[in-house]
């Protein structure tokens, strides 16, 4: 259903274009002459910006860049060939085209991971989007050596030892996640780049806060969290949902439903929501041996979430914490835009240092894997196609995929004029 509702929107659209198209030449001729290059540049521009606009408010790229988790595959290559006809429909034929998606995750991405790391496959479970995580293991010698969009180290490693591979990595805007307690001062180039000021401290337990929800230098990740959905295991049709220091037994349920024990919430089917403590749930999509879930506060703002768990309390909180004791004096997780590094804006690389959480908890699960999809980049060209220098170019603001409220950036090159 989705394919063909984004294929009358761009009916739609296709139509006000053509119209566009069709009454500019008149227009045109009734204004004082100049070059014939002149009109072409403006025709070129209008007919860029009506499409982008077009697009925005019917809501198309809800249809291309979150396709229906029923084959999401085969729906995306639809709409991505329906983008390109409509695109090709509206440009004279002569023109070529190139859209560029920025703070938008894409379709798919591939991980590195460090062959040290012990993660739960449901981390790298589809996103919507992005639809695929690709994820390969390696020996840290071998890891950076490797063309990924983000790079997962974990543990005590001395990354002063890699810091030519890993600054050409940074320098091609490519993402890093590292997943480390601190029981002694890392490296010079960890605590550079991770921003970890280590101190004294031993051993805490109990609630963790996100902070620094509005701040840019952390692009709003708690937003990003409770945006993002975590698959929870069900082989044999139960299992239990970990959320703070809290614990609920479920079943599956013929319908299916997901039914949880004891919390008031029976029998929850697809996009159904439910408070379990300080946590809400929103049920995503069931299978017989596992759902998908979003979570988020049950308070007033949804971003304002209570973890909790046992940490290591030894790195000072800073400007770029998103995760701290209760205290706010103590990091668990600092997120990091690193512009130093970047060739352009295109290539601005991003960092996450998170402490070594529970991984039996879905919540702090469910962060980790925001952290990789945020590190990732979030930029990607459609089509992947080479743009020439001389190529012009109109842009627009998205409010966001779904009602998420997240704004993201599409330019639409064209060239051949």
């Amino acid at each position: 259903m989705l394919v063909k509702g984004f294929v009358r929107v761009i009916e739609a659209i296709l139509l006000s274009l053509v119209l566009i198209s069709f009454f500019l030449p008149n227009i045109l001729s009734e204004l004082p002459k100049h070059k014939a290059e002149d009109w072409d540049e403006v025709s070129g521009y209008l007919i860029c910006s009506d499409l982008l606009s077009s697009l925005d408010v019917n809501n198309s790229f809800d249809y291309l860049l979150t396709p229906n988790k029923v084959n999401p595959h085969l729906n995306y290559q639809k709409s991505l060939e329906t983008l390109n006809n409509i695109t090709k429909s509206v440009f004279p034929a002569i023109v070529d085209f190139e859209y560029e998606i920025k703070n938008v995750p894409n379709y798919s991405i591939s991980v590195g991971v460090d062959s040290s790391c012990a993660l739960p496959d449901e981390i790298f479970e589809p996103n919507y989007p992005p639809v695929r995580i690709y994820k390969n293991l390696h020996a840290i010698p071998t890891l950076f050596s490797n063309n990924y969009s983000t790079y997962i180290i974990c543990g005590n490693v001395d990354l002063s030892m890699y810091k030519n591979e890993i600054t050409n990595l940074l320098n091609r805007g490519k993402g890093i996640v590292l997943i480390r307690d601190f029981s002694f001062a890392p490296d010079s180039f960890t605590r550079e780049i991770f921003q970890i000021e280590y101190t004294a401290g031993g051993i805490s337990s109990g609630n963790i806060i996100f902070r620094n929800l509005s701040n840019p230098n952390t692009v709003r990740i708690a937003k990003r969290f409770i945006n993002n959905i975590i698959r929870v295991d069900a082989a044999g049709g139960n299992g239990s949902i970990n959320l703070g220091s809290n614990s609920y037994f479920f079943n599956i349920l013929p319908g299916p439903c997901i039914n949880i024990s004891g919390s008031g919430c029976p029998c929850l089917h697809e996009s159904d929501s439910c408070a379990l403590g300080g946590a809400n749930i929103t049920i995503y999509q069931i299978s017989a041996q596992w759902f998908d879930m979003k979570i988020s506060s049950s308070g007033i703002n949804k971003r304002n979430y209570i973890f909790s768990d046992t940490y290591l309390a030894t790195v000072k909180a800073n400007k770029y914490t998103v995760l701290s004791s209760f205290d706010k004096t103590k990091s668990l997780a600092n997120a990091r835009i690193l512009e130093d590094y970047a060739l352009s804006y295109e290539t601005e690389p991003r960092v996450f240092w998170m402490y070594n959480f529970d991984k039996t908890k879905d919540d702090l699960k469910l962060l980790l894997k925001t952290a990789i999809i945020w590190t990732s980049g979030e930029h990607f060209f459609i089509f992947n196609k080479n743009i020439p220098k001389n190529a012009k170019y109109c842009e627009h603001y998205y409010s966001g995929l779904n009602n998420n409220n997240i704004p993201f950036i599409v330019k639409l090159f064209y060239w051949g004029y």
